[in-house]
């Protein structure tokens, strides 16, 4: 029997620091006493980083989100995730992947909803049905974006055709003609 499959999410490190304590917040709020997730967290939440691939223990995840004043540990890594760096000095990357392993005492499909909802203000479903709002009015600036270039394209075809029907100049495609008079033809007056 295979181990169930964890639930990954990815994280800007800027945004870290306020979803740990988001996380924190919601495994107070609705979660099991502490003494129980605490342990389990180790095994259920682990974060690494996408560029260097150093891990963050679930523990050490949650004291990310602690006011510097708060927590007891000195760890550099803490220290430099709390100010939007990778744990790993050197690393230039921005981004972290949160592993979210099923746990019977952590029930993640109650708690991730809280984090959204309290690092947005808002709730998943008014921010999906943001994006969705915003994904249609993307798609009807395109296409209005695609009839105006059309609109141009007709307008440009109809002034070349009046140009040609004319004997108009069509810059790059007819050239001018040039005509020559033959010298014998003309009067010969005399200048006054």
């Amino acid at each position: 029997m295979s181990s169930p499959e964890p639930l990954i999410r990815q994280e800007h490190l800027q945004t870290l620091p306020a979803f740990s304590a988001a996380l924190a917040t919601a495994l107070q709020q609705g979660g099991p006493v502490e003494d129980k997730w605490r342990p389990a967290l180790n095994q259920a939440l682990s974060a690494e980083c996408v560029l260097c691939g150093i891990t963050v223990t679930g523990t050490d995840l949650l004291a990310v989100g602690a006011p510097a004043a708060e927590s007891e540990t000195d760890d550099p890594r803490i220290a430099r995730l709390r100010q939007s760096y990778c744990a790993r000095n050197g690393c230039h990357s921005y981004f972290y992947r949160l592993a979210f392993t099923p746990h019977p005492d952590i029930d993640w499909a109650k708690i991730l909803p809280q984090t959204e909802i309290a690092k947005t203000g808002q709730p998943a479903e008014v921010q999906e049905e943001r994006v969705a709002r915003d994904a249609a009015w993307r798609a009807l600036r395109w296409k209005l974006g695609r009839r105006v270039l059309a609109g141009l394209a007709v307008v440009a075809a109809l002034w070349l055709l009046r140009q040609w029907y004319t004997g108009g100049t069509i810059p790059l495609v007819r050239e001018p003609e040039h005509f020559t008079a033959d010298p014998a033809s003309i009067e010969q007056r005399p200048f006054r």
